[in-house]
């Protein structure tokens, strides 16, 4: 693949598929959904336009063809996101006759922030029982580790035994996807969880017993390439059905939130790349603070004044 010097004009499905893939298939982590994305979205709407010739206008009808298809304002604003960084990349390599962005002017669309899902101590005890009586012996150390640490279920599934110091109990990540490396700091329970696992996979099979892999397929020795069925099943026995598993880091954040820790603590933890995103959590601490304030007129007693 060359950058795409010629004078000839191209079209949005070659620039797609002969440059722009190509060139980030090696290093950017979200090149698989940027294929999906292409497919299903920009190479039907966009395919066989010149790229020159694609305008503002012609952005924003995409935009709103796909509210009238009824997809969600987060994955509008994901597909435009993508479109914005492909012509980017256009103008940066020069491609004959791109010379700015049209998706420069379109306002990402206002995405529903509802109320995060956060487990209660009941329903993680009820979540513990159905996954001990899983089929998949290596789903409860995989939720237990989530809930313990706030770490994503891809880290989690491919978290090597050489990322863990034991003896400084922390887990180090090289390759997030925030793409910064950083130190997940881990609590007793999560340091047993860690060390059982290592255990359980050795016991498994052979596979396991010689894998890098914290959490290897007992069939592969390569980590999990879903464990949806699994947990689809525990969570559903716990009565649990509206639960994801992204909810067990939501979950962790909260806890730390009311145990009193800011929400820059949260974030160097989560290893968030911007404190927007743990903004989500800041009605938490605005609820312990107010059962703070609410301590001062115990201090001066039940009597008015």
């Amino acid at each position: 693949m060359g950058m795409p010097t010629t004078r000839e004009k191209v079209t949005f499905e070659t620039f797609a598929l002969k440059t722009y893939l190509p060139s980030v298939q090696t290093h950017k982590k979200s090149v698989g959904t940027d294929i999906s994305l292409l497919k299903n979205h920009l190479l039907p709407w966009f395919g066989r336009k010149l790229l020159l010739d694609i305008k503002p206008l012609d952005v924003q009808s995409f935009v709103n063809a796909l509210s009238n298809k009824g997809l969600a304002p987060s994955s509008r604003n994901r597909i435009l996101m993508l479109l914005k960084f492909m012509f980017n990349s256009a103008i940066k390599w020069e491609v004959s006759g791109v010379l700015s962005n049209p998706c420069k002017g379109i306002a990402e669309l206002i995405e529903n922030n509802k109320m995060e899902r956060f487990l209660t101590s009941d329903e993680a005890k009820c979540l513990r029982i159905s996954i001990s009586e899983s089929t998949n012996p290596m789903l409860g150390p995989i939720v237990q580790l989530m809930m313990l640490t706030g770490c994503r279920k891809g880290e989690a599934l491919n978290a090597k035994v050489s990322e863990f110091d034991f003896e400084r109990s922390t887990w180090f990540l090289p390759n997030p996807k925030g793409g910064k490396a950083r130190y997940i700091p881990m609590n007793e329970r999560a340091v047993e969880t860690a060390k059982s696992a290592i255990l359980l996979s050795q016991s498994l099979s052979q596979n396991s017993h010689q894998s890098e892999y914290l959490f290897a397929n007992p069939r592969t020795g390569l980590p999990f390439e879903q464990i949806f069925s699994s947990w689809n099943t525990a969570r559903k026995k716990a009565g649990l059905s509206d639960l994801r598993m992204h909810d067990l880091r939501h979950s962790f954040a909260s806890a730390m939130v009311n145990s009193g820790m800011t929400l820059y603590d949260v974030k160097e933890i989560l290893g968030h790349a911007n404190i927007k995103t743990t903004q989500r959590y800041a009605h938490l601490s605005n609820h312990r603070l107010r059962k703070a304030a609410e301590s001062v007129s115990q201090f001066y007693g039940d009597k008015g004044w």
